[in-house]
This record gives structure tokens, C-alpha cells and sequence, in this order.
């Protein structure tokens, strides 16, 4: 039985192009995670999670619930289980750089709820692969809004309520872009000069990162373009 020599050149194109195009999705899409406040143990200073090592300052990491919402943040301060104003901190160091896909932080409240004397913000700074700073806040504007000035701009989606009636909490989608990001490091925003736990303080609530999307080798490039060509020539022909 004769076959088609064309009908076979069309079929290796398509095979080739399949497998260049799924070796760029398959390398895409490894090392996502996603890892909550939750998963993060209280008492203690530093925990591994998923190979990710988080770590509090000046004290050992707590956890504040409400319904609906976990957070963690540092022991005792102003305010237990949140990041605040007396030198707190939370930092966040990924074993391989990952592209943030999504961050959740909880408890921050516009002006006038809870006590709160001002709309708070919370600061994230981020050291890239290429080891440079970048900061983006998150500021609450009203109940239900607020605004990211990170590099990749948000967009912030409201959770639930900044208000008595709700647990302020925030998700930034792509806070920093496509920038692949070694570590974060999370801490309050004073606004004025009023102290306290009247002023900004926040917990984090959760994390999503994937791996960077890689630039494809030449030779993965020259199958991909190969087998395109095949198929475009066999149609030619046909």
C-alpha cells in the first residue's frame, strides 16, 4: 500500500508543532503554589511551607480569626496577629524566583471603623531575580475599594468589606507584573503622626505564584517554526 507522501509531511508538522508548543505550556505552567495563613504554624519565628520560608520580626508569628477569614501577623504589639507599626514585619523568601499571581491581605479598614483613625495601608516590598527593590501599597479608599501601586498595577478586588461590617480584606491580582520575585517583605504604613493601633495594621492572608514563563530555547523555537512550515507547505500543495 502507497501512502501519501504529503499526508505524511502534514502529519510530522503537526507533531512536531505539538510537541514544541507543549514543551513551552509544560515549563509555563510548573511550580505554581498556593499557601495561606493557615498553613503557616503559630509560635514560632520562621517555617518552611511548599520550600517557602516565612518568617516574623521582631516576635514569633500569630494567627487572628473572624468568620470568614484567617490572617497571620505578629505576636503581641499593638495588635495581636496583625503586622503594625511597632517594627513588625513579615517576610517571604521563595527557594526559585516565582511570579506573584495573586496576593491576599486582610484587616484593613477605611477611616472611622474599628477605631481606626485612618483609611490603612500596607507595604509590600519585593527584591526581584535580578536583585532590585520594588514597593507597592495597598491604601484602602473606601469600604469597597482600594488602589495598588505596584508595578503591575492590580487590579484589587474587595474581598470583604473595609468596614465594622466586614474583615477589610483584599486580593491583588499580578501585583508585580511578570517580574519574577525572590522575596517579599510585608510591613505598615504610618499615616500622620498618630501611634497605636488606631493607625495601619493588616495580616496576610494568602499567596498564589508560578513559575516564571520561560523564553524558549532557539531549538524549541526552529521544531515549533519547522513544523509550522510543514503544515503551511503541505496546504500549499494540497
Amino acid at each position: 500500500m502507497c501512502r501519501n507522501p504529503l499526508r505524511t509531511l502534514s502529519r510530522l508538522g503537526r507533531a512536531v508543532a505539538i510537541a514544541a508548543f507543549a514543551q513551552i505550556v509544560c515549563a509555563a505552567s510548573a511550580g505554581a503554589l498556593t499557601i495561606g495563613a493557615s498553613d503557616v504554624p503559630d509560635g514560632v519565628s520562621s517555617a518552611t511551607v511548599s520550600g517557602v520560608v516565612f518568617e516574623s520580626s521582631p516576635r514569633v508569628f500569630s494567627h487572628k480569626s473572624k468568620p470568614g477569614f484567617t490572617g497571620l501577623g505578629v505576636k503581641n504589639g499593638y495588635v495581636d496577629g496583625e503586622v503594625d507599626l511597632e517594627g513588625e514585619s513579615l517576610t517571604i523568601r521563595f527557594a526559585e524566583p516565582l511570579v506573584l499571581d495573586q496576593l491576599v491581605l486582610g484587616f484593613l479598614f477605611k477611616k472611622g471603623n474599628f477605631g481606626d483613625v485612618v483609611s490603612e495601608v500596607a507595604r509590600v516590598r519585593a527584591v526581584t531575580a535580578d536583585g532590585h527593590t520594588v514597593v507597592g501599597d495597598l491604601a484602602v479608599l473606601t469600604g469597597t475599594t482600594a488602589s495598588w501601586s505596584g508595578p503591575g498595577g492590580g487590579p484589587v478586588t474587595n474581598v470583604s468589606p473595609g468596614t465594622n461590617a466586614g474583615n477589610g480584606v483584599w486580593a491583588i491580582a499580578d501585583p508585580f507584573g511578570d517580574l519574577a520575585i525572590r522575596q517579599l517583605r510585608l510591613s505598615a504604613v504610618k499615616i500622620g503622626c498618630k501611634d497605636g493601633s488606631s493607625n495601619s495594621d493588616f495580616a496576610f492572608g494568602s499567596l498564589t505564584a508560578s513559575a516564571p514563563v520561560p523564553v524558549p530555547e532557539p531549538g524549541t523555537l526552529a521544531l515549533l517554526g519547522c513544523g509550522l512550515a510543514g503544515l503551511a507547505a503541505t496546504r500549499r500543495r494540497s
